[in-house]
């Protein structure tokens, strides 16, 4: 496959049907998304992502060459900056997710049990965005082994939302988190910071993950192997 360039994938994307479907899908959850339609909510993330990957807001010298080391790997043909980039925009593509039951039509995007009226949630839109929407939006455009890493970056992505134990230290954290994620938790950090960026509940949390995201120890490998 000739691979098309970073913008040119993310124009495409863009005017997709299955990606445009996202405007219609309003979201309204206390001081995280205020009525919120999910399209515009993907593109924020989509910039922050990429204001990241030019200007990364780390001050640890050692942290800013390691991630920069980091991004700039090659997955199946693709930079891993932009495979990041790409993962930041469709993240929630699994929002547009709609499921049949006892003859009648669903959107995952749902109102809460009374107690919560006027709120919405989208249970599960990690798992089915990944597997039925991601490979719809990247066919003919990405590889087949990068769409399935993307698969896992946007599966993943709420990993660390409400992670970060407050009694723990940086060592304690640091440790802990690299068994997360399914052994993608530099990515999964990365791109919950963007997602999160504005969300005001996640304000303390997100500034853990850019604590991480500093922490030259972040980036060493971890390798595993059975006992013997």
């Amino acid at each position: 496959m000739n691979t098309p360039s970073l913008e040119s994938t993310i124009q495409d994307i863009q005017s997709h049907s299955l990606f445009r479907k996202l405007q219609t899908i309003i979201e309204n959850v206390p001081q995280i998304h205020d009525n919120e339609n999910v399209f515009t909510h993907s593109l924020n993330t989509y910039k922050i992502a990429q204001d990241f990957i030019n200007n990364p807001p780390l001050t640890d010298n050692k942290a800013l060459r390691l991630f920069n080391s980091f991004i700039n790997t090659d997955i199946d043909g693709h930079k891993r900056k932009d495979i990041l980039q790409i993962t930041a925009l469709i993240h929630d593509c699994g929002k547009a997710i709609i499921f049949k039951e006892k003859g009648k039509k669903h959107s995952i995007n749902s109102q809460r049990p009374q107690r919560d009226i006027g709120n919405t949630y989208c249970p599960g839109h990690e798992y089915l965005g990944a597997k039925y929407i991601v490979p719809e939006l990247l066919k003919e455009k990405i590889n087949n082994k990068a769409i399935s890493y993307i698969q896992d970056l946007v599966r993943l992505h709420d990993t660390f939302n409400s992670y970060f134990p407050k009694d723990w230290n940086d060592d304690e954290i640091l440790y802990d988190v690299k068994f997360r994620a399914e052994g993608f938790y530099i990515e999964t950090l990365f791109n919950s910071y963007c997602d999160a960026y504005h969300a005001t509940l996640f304000q303390e949390v997100n500034k853990s993950k850019l604590h991480l995201l500093n922490n030259p120890n972040l980036y060493t490998q971890r390798i595993y192997s059975y006992q013997t």
